[in-house]
């Protein structure tokens, strides 16, 4: 027997915790149907002796197939039309199953299924794979199932996953340019540190001497041979090279963690905020995602607790998760939601005025929809701005880059005549 951690929303939409023993996970969930206070499962996981949390979260993020949100999209978008046109739930299913060719998400629309057709609800079965759906669209199937919308809810999803394609794509395309001139930077130092610099020492040796290349050239042009000295001893076979590759496993580790672990990230990201383009483009990102998912799942008929739980996660971001944490405790104590979101200091002004203009006039979900329109209409604007930016500064350091390289080792031809002839 194994002691599992429900973390779960009671009828009153209060966040709880509670122990339950037994074999396996199916087991719990039997248990918890017969429990009448549990309105909403956050998460599901075994407990153990030893409190270890770092391990637990990068061991689920780790090891937990994730559904890539492009899937996710295509999968709401389809079970919304087949809904919408009455089609049976295993012609459905069969239907999925024949398109897929991922072997794991096949296997788990088998599962899922053979589920339903033992009697298990559309939700009970699709919550045993939350993981590898997400939070939210495991939760609002609960929310369609119980109101009898699932093909409003799957059209909600599918437009939701649609938009963060859209938000993530654009972010993406800002990015490519400045990636490809690092890269063709990296080329470039790769082929003056293997090949060309090693060509240049040589000719230094013989005109000057081996004892005096590194006591009468430039300051510069000694840096340039000594940085590649360094790069080919063998950095490659292991020998001086050791902790080159340590400090490569250990960023390529370490920024893989990062995203698994939210208070890794939250610190990061609050070094990033102080960035002034960057920060500013990170936190519209985040909010338009935020109050998109906010808007559908309130629209959708969840509980307010819930769909803020839910919408920080869809951040993906450590500082909504822990500031939305603050703002679901803020209003169980009675505090306005426009109030608490405010209290974040996460928002734009004009933002604060709209949700207190829409929480008083009773229209919130309008106001919710213009923020998040505001939000992605300001993003587009402030990364067309951020390309314009980015084209000249790339071209001022490679160039620079390049400047130096070429000052490095053409300077010394200029002065070794002058001290050769004066000798």
């Amino acid at each position: 027997m194994k002691k599992y951690l429900i973390e779960y929303y009671d009828d009153k939409s209060n966040l709880k915790k509670m122990e339950i023993t037994a074999n396996n996970e199916e087991e719990v969930l039997n248990l918890i149907k017969t429990n009448a206070n549990i309105n909403t499962i956050i998460d599901i996981k075994p407990t153990s002796s030893f409190d270890f949390k770092f391990n637990l979260n990068a061991l689920d993020g780790l090891f937990s197939y994730k559904i890539n949100i492009n899937l996710l999209s295509f999968i709401s978008r389809q079970f919304s039309q087949m809904f919408a046109s009455g089609l049976p739930v295993n012609v459905m299913f069969n239907i999925f199953i024949k398109t897929f060719k991922n072997k794991k998400v096949k296997s788990i629309f088998e599962n899922i299924l053979n589920d339903i057709n033992a009697g298990v609800s559309f939700y009970k079965a699709f919550s045993k794979y939350e993981k590898n759906f997400g939070s939210l669209f495991v939760n609002l199937i609960k929310v369609g199932e119980a109101s009898g919308n699932l093909d409003k809810i799957f059209n909600y999803l599918s437009d939701y996953y649609e938009y963060a394609i859209s938000m993530r794509n654009k972010l993406i395309n800002v990015m490519i340019y400045p990636m490809l001139v690092i890269i063709v930077a990296l080329v470039v130092f790769g082929i003056a540190m293997f090949f060309v610099i090693p060509k240049f020492e040589q000719i230094f040796a013989q005109i000057i001497g081996p004892e005096k290349v590194y006591k009468e050239l430039p300051f510069i042009t000694i840096i340039l041979l000594k940085t590649s000295k360094f790069f080919n001893q063998k950095i490659f076979l292991f020998k001086n090279g050791v902790w080159f590759y340590i400090f490569i496993f250990s960023s390529f580790f370490l920024a893989y963690f990062i995203s698994f672990n939210m208070d890794l990230k939250k610190y990061l990201e609050k070094i990033i905020i102080k960035i002034p383009i960057l920060g500013k483009a990170l936190l519209f990102y985040y909010n338009s995602i935020f109050f998109k998912s906010l808007y559908i799942t309130l629209n959708s008929g969840m509980l307010i607790i819930p769909s803020l739980e839910l919408s920080s996660k869809a951040t993906n971001s450590g500082i909504f998760i822990s500031k939305i944490k603050e703002v679901i405790e803020q209003i169980e104590k009675g505090k306005k939601l426009s109030e608490s979101l405010i209290n974040t200091k996460l928002l734009e002004p004009l933002i604060e005025q709209m949700l207190i203009t829409g929480e008083k006039s009773g229209n919130i979900y309008y106001m919710l929809d213009q923020a998040d329109k505001f939000y992605s209409r300001e993003l587009e604007i402030l990364l067309e701005r951020v390309m314009k930016l980015i084209e000249p500064v790339m071209i001022i350091v490679l160039g620079g880059f390049v400047f130096i390289l070429l000052l490095g080792l053409y300077l010394p031809i200029f002065i070794l005549p002058s001290k050769i002839m004066g000798r």
